[in-house]
């Protein structure tokens, strides 16, 4: 069956919001609403709403002045005589919604469809009041309308095949993100189309078992696939270069991170940590004050879990910490923390973002949404966010090793004090087990959101000082001969490389190498000629780090890593420390980070 008209009944938000999305797709809409004021509003306000996606460049005032020359508002149901299909978008109570199932069916015509954009009523009992059950479905729209495409598509008893249209979403990269994505749409009876350049006899397995819905189609890695496509949720790590992204982008195709997904749906507050360095050890540490805290608390996003994971559990846990990274901020439309931190910004992820404005740009989005009563915590001490690009609209609270803020977290002599609202709080440095200045400014950060968050001072402290840190950074892998030998394969930029050597006063044979990120070598210099005696290059990017740092101190290329830590292993005196801290990431020769990790790990205990 053709749909050509749609009736929306209600004007509010939600109505509001999906005349605006029919419109938009072609569709001659119907409104109406039993308050006339709010009628005469529609139209307006979505004309306001329209505006903002044209400051975006999302749409043109040619689409804009097409759009809303297709919709009309209408003084009753008795307007709908024309309607193909009719979408109640009232408040969420079901004796209201009866009685307007009941006033619609008399005006409409036999082969017209209902829905309802209910979340929780029950659709057979809805379509039990209508002279046709089996036309009758949920027709669940996200808020907003007309940023989330995505809809909830939920069956009657009665619903027939012929009204079960089904809605499809693209997830590009099945890596953990992409499946869990996959996963949770499907379970919305979505149709769900998934692509990866690996060939998809690797995902047979898990299409026919883990997905366990049948809802999931297999199609090619090529902008070939994209005709029908709703939504495209890329993995993160997929370049905006990527053909098949950047076909869906040019297309008008919207494209949303699995976080922009998740948050569409959490029900809890959530405190989202990103930085260039440092954002697993605060994800992970404010999980471990929560926990002594006797707070339950949802830890993930890019460190493990991944959010949507806590969305579609319903787990009763009160607040959900959660590390987000650039590749996921770039694609959000309405994720919104009650407490966000950046915790530094240094060059990174050019290679991905084009350049370092744009990676800032990514990371400060993730308090673009925040509003009055939220909370942004910064680090003083960053020249890239002291200020920001941007200035949020949220209350920001800073922490600083360097001087005082007015209201956030600084040093004094031996204590750490956090200052708001004109009173302080005192914390013992020597709480913190793990070594390094940047070590300190973590902790400082934690404890801010923590304290927001209802945190006791206690339970802090208590945290704190049990806290080891995480596997590869800055991690002692053993010590042979009087020689320390530390694992910072995490330490996959420059800002990393130059926090790792500041931890240490002792002469330091550095490991640096792997896969080329475009990283700003050069800003190493000081720090090398101050720090290091010796300089051992290994993987891909060998040649151009020494280009940079090779005629600072004695410098050579090792080749693979076994045969770099061999060659620290000759050169190292008692006293000394060798570090692997690579500046680089790690795809060259190993699968990620705690891969290169292990390895070097082995080969340390080999020795």
């Amino acid at each position: 069956m053709e749909i050509r008209t749609v009736g929306v009944v209600g004007a509010g938000q939600m109505g509001v919001g999906i005349a605006h999305v029919f419109s938009l797709a072609g569709y001659d809409v119907l409104i109406t609403d039993v308050s006339q004021k709010a009628l005469e509003a529609a139209l307006p306000q979505i004309g306001v709403n329209m505006d903002r996606q044209i400051a975006r460049e999302q749409m043109s005032e040619a689409d804009k002045a097409a759009a809303l020359a297709r919709i009309r508002t209408v003084s009753g149901p008795e307007g709908f005589a024309q309607a193909d299909l009719v979408v109640e978008a009232a408040t969420e109570n079901e004796q209201i919604k009866r009685k307007i199932f009941e006033s619609v069916v008399p005006h409409l015509a036999p082969h017209a469809l209902l829905t309802s954009n209910t979340s929780s009523i029950s659709i057979t009992r809805l379509a039990s009041v209508t002279d046709r059950p089996e036309k009758f479905m949920g027709f669940h729209f996200m808020n907003p309308a007309p940023l989330m495409p995505l809809v909830e598509l939920i069956r009657g008893i009665a619903t027939n095949e012929e009204t079960y249209n089904t809605l499809r979403a693209v997830v590009i990269g099945l890596g953990k993100t992409g499946k869990s994505a996959a996963q949770f749409l499907a379970r919305r009876s979505a149709r769900v189309a998934v692509t990866d350049t690996r060939p998809e006899s690797d995902f047979q397995e898990w299409m026919a078992n883990g997905a366990g819905t049948g809802a999931f189609g297999w199609v090619p890695y090529d902008p070939s696939s994209l005709p029908g496509i709703d939504l495209v949720i890329p993995s993160p790590g997929i370049p905006p270069s990527d053909a098949l992204l950047s076909a869906a982008l040019r297309q008008g195709v919207p494209v949303f991170s699995e976080i922009e997904l998740a948050a569409r749906f959490l029900r809890i507050p959530m405190i989202a940590v990103t930085g260039t360095n440092g954002k697993t050890t605060v994800t992970t540490l404010l999980g471990e004050i929560f926990r002594e805290n006797g707070i339950e608390a949802f830890v993930g996003g890019n460190i493990g879990t991944p959010l949507i994971d806590c969305a579609d559990a319903g787990e009763n846990a009160r607040y959900a910490v959660v590390e987000v990274s650039s590749f996921q901020l770039q694609y959000i439309e309405t994720f919104r923390p009650f407490v966000s931190l950046i915790l530094n910004v240094t060059a990174d992820h050019v290679d991905y973002h084009g350049t370092f404005e744009a990676y800032r740009r990514a990371k400060e989005r993730i308090f673009e949404n925040q509003k009055e009563g939220d909370r942004v915590v910064l680090n003083a001490d960053d020249p890239y966010l002291s200020p920001p690009l941007t200035t949020p609209a949220a209350a920001v609270l800073k922490f600083s090793t360097m001087g005082e803020p007015e209201e956030g977290v600084f040093l004094r002599r031996d204590r750490m004090l956090l200052r708001t609202g004109g009173a302080e709080e005192d914390y013992p440095l020597d709480m913190i087990r793990i070594p390094g200045r940047h070590n300190v400014e973590n902790v400082m950060a934690a404890v801010l959101a923590a304290r927001v968050a209802g945190c006791s001072r206690e339970g802090i402290i208590a945290a704190v000082g049990t806290f080891r840190g995480i596997s590869h950074r800055i991690e002692l892998a053993g010590e042979k001969k009087g020689v320390s030998y530390y694992d910072d394969s995490k330490g996959t930029n420059t800002g990393a490389v130059q926090r790792a050597l500041e931890t240490f006063s002792r002469p330091v044979i550095l490991l640096m190498g792997g896969r080329d990120k475009d990283g700003d070598f050069a800003s190493l210099e000081e720090t090398v000629r101050e720090r290091v005696k010796r300089l051992i290059l290994f993987g891909e990017a060998a040649e151009r780090i020494g280009g940079f740092l090779g005629g600072i101190v004695p410098a050579e290329n090792a080749g693979p890593l076994e045969h770099a830590v061999r060659r620290a292993y000759e050169e190292a005196e008692p006293g000394d420390v060798v570090l692997l801290s690579p500046g680089c990431a790690s795809f060259d020769a190993y699968t990620d980070y705690r891969h290169r990790g292990r390895h070097f790990q082995q080969i340390v205990g080999e020795l």
